[in-house]
């Protein structure tokens, strides 16, 4: 049962690596605003996202949902079961921070794009015009 968490774990851990080098891949495109990449790393994401969730599945299925992976971790004798855990907490947590930035990024620059359309297109639909002592009329 550990042989086979470990061999779940260090699958877990491939899977996050490959994710967080498509994170970082993802915040080039961002900040290079290379739109059509941009969109052709997202079924990537996808793909890579359903291998975790599958990988997922199988680790609760070995163990359930009652018992969390650092009690079997904490609980186990085995030093390689510990590294792998701990490499995949560090991973997962890099991971989560990258796609942060990236989802920070991406609101940032949507409120800006934003902005500028209601400053070319204001929302004010009547027309403002002088009369001819100066003063707007509408």
């Amino acid at each position: 049962m550990i042989t086979d968490l470990k061999v779940i774990m260090y699958e877990e851990k491939n899977i996050i690596s490959k994710m967080m080098e498509l994170l970082k891949e993802q915040f080039d495109y961002i900040v290079e605003k290379d739109l059509e990449n941009l969109n052709m790393l997202n079924p990537k994401l996808e793909d890579i996202s359903r291998e975790l969730a599958s990988i997922e599945i199988k680790r609760r299925q070995l163990f359930g949902d009652d018992i969390s992976m650092s009690e079997v971790v904490e609980n186990s004798k085995d030093g390689y079961l510990k590294e792998i855990y701990t490499d995949l907490k560090h991973i997962l947590a890099l991971a989560k921070n990258q796609q942060e930035s990236n989802d920070s990024l991406i609101k940032k620059e949507l409120i800006f794009t934003k902005k500028m359309i209601n400053f070319i297109k204001p929302v004010d639909k009547q027309t403002t015009t002088y009369n001819s002592y100066g003063n707007i009329r509408k």
